[in-house]
């Protein structure tokens, strides 16, 4: 899917896993791990809440580490998004600041920088931001005159404790029935509808025609859905099932809430079977 990641780069070479940023060439030695890598958290509106962030250089020169604060939401076209603060709507960054503002890390050396987030009285629902820890070689590497630089995002999601909605709607739930290749597939389609985040999954079963239940089927731990935000939840099973009608049967779980999904599906005979005969649903 096509998206302006919120981990952005800044320099040619630079390859990113979750919460570390690394050039790959040894010889060059620009290794910088943070953690967390995301926050998420409901803070009482008119406190005062606060995330210590690890910044750890790994490398073998010292670096230069300053963090900034911008908008953090996602669009139909690009995904998640980042932005200058009131960029984009239900915006955390005008209330978040961190301390210190910047650092000169030697090699091997760590810094706790603090995220504070001080919410307004009048606050509902999920307000959103991306802490963007900018890390920058204070001496060219690699017998080069380059001095690489890269930035990592830490996703901030807060909800203003006791207020806010949190729904979700099931827009469509495709199932593919699995061959001797491969597995049972399904996919839903979900979209959020309130205006709070929420992280759904999916937990339910495989049931005959005749109501009897043969497999479990839960999804893994999905992503975030943003308030308005359409998504998918894909899960699979290797569960046997012989050629006959069945039914997907469960709900979408999120935020102690749930919505029912029931979908039929049919297994189709093989297209080969040789000389055995083809079972039928208990």
């Amino acid at each position: 899917m096509s998206r302006l990641h919120p981990f952005a780069l800044v320099a040619a070479g630079l390859a990113l896993a979750a919460g570390l940023l690394v050039l790959p060439a040894v010889s060059w030695a620009f290794d910088v791990k943070i953690t967390p890598a995301e926050a998420s958290a409901e803070v009482v509106p008119g406190t005062t809440w606060s995330l210590p962030v690890m910044v750890t250089n790994m490398g073998r020169s010292p670096i230069h580490i300053a963090p900034e604060v911008g908008d953090l939401w996602y669009t139909p076209d690009k995904g998640m998004v980042s932005g200058p603060p009131g960029t984009y709507p239900r915006t955390a960054a005008p209330w978040i600041d961190v301390s210190p503002p910047d650092k000169l890390l030697a090699p091997t050396e760590s810094a706790v920088f603090v995220v504070r987030a001080s919410p307004p009285a009048d606050i509902e629902g999920g307000y959103y931001a991306m802490v963007v820890v900018q890390a920058k070689s204070t001496q060219p590497v690699g017998g080069s005159r380059i001095r690489p630089q890269g930035r990592i995002g830490i996703q901030i999601r807060l909800a203003g404790a006791g207020t806010g909605t949190r729904g979700l709607e099931v827009l469509d739930t495709r199932v593919t029935p699995p061959t001797e290749a491969t597995p049972l597939t399904a996919t839903l389609e979900v979209r959020s509808t309130g205006d709070t985040h929420i992280r759904p999954t999916f937990r339910g079963v495989i049931r005959t025609e005749a109501g009897r239940s043969i497999g479990r089927v839960e999804s893994g731990r999905g992503g975030w859905l943003f308030p308005g935000q359409a998504g998918s939840i894909s899960l699979e099973t290797t569960t046997t099932l012989t050629p006959g009608r069945y039914v997907l049967v469960g709900a979408v779980v999120f935020a102690e809430q749930s919505v029912a999904v029931s979908q039929v599906f049919d297994v189709p005979e093989p297209v080969d079977h040789g000389d055995a005969a083809p079972a039928t649903p208990p």
